[in-house]
């Protein structure tokens, strides 16, 4: 007989652990949509636990640390959590799609790529 996933000991209606998966979410470049595909799960499922609706079952909250890239310590707030820039959960999806795409590029191409985005800051700041 299949073992139901236990309930982390945590209320089901605390929204401090939905608003630290939401900022890790949104620091990663992930859409509530992209997080639940992932995840194998409906885009509206995501919100609730976002919302602090829904319980975090350990099984979606140990995935959904390391699809993030942290840990579920973090998004419970247990512990100390990884330093995040100020603006990370404010970056913008289209900034970040490009910073994948940069990513991809063989090394020459990303420091040319680089140099370009540099050149064009320093015109913007002067």
């Amino acid at each position: 007989m299949a073992k139901k996933a236990q309930a982390v000991e945590l209320d089901a209606g605390n929204p401090e652990y939905g608003a630290r998966l939401a900022q890790f979410r949104k620091a990663a470049g992930l859409s509530q949509l992209e997080l639940g595909q992932k995840l194998g799960i409906a885009q509206s499922i995501i919100s609730r636990y976002e919302k602090g609706e829904r319980r975090l079952y350990d099984d979606v909250l140990a995935h959904a640390a390391k699809i993030l890239g942290v840990t579920p310590n973090d998004i419970l707030g247990v512990g100390a959590c990884k330093p995040t820039t100020p603006d990370a959960a404010t970056i913008s999806k289209r900034l970040v799609k490009h910073m994948k795409k940069i990513e991809s590029l063989p090394r020459r191409a990303q420091d040319k790529v680089i140099a370009t985005i540099e050149l064009a800051l320093k015109g913007a700041t002067s």
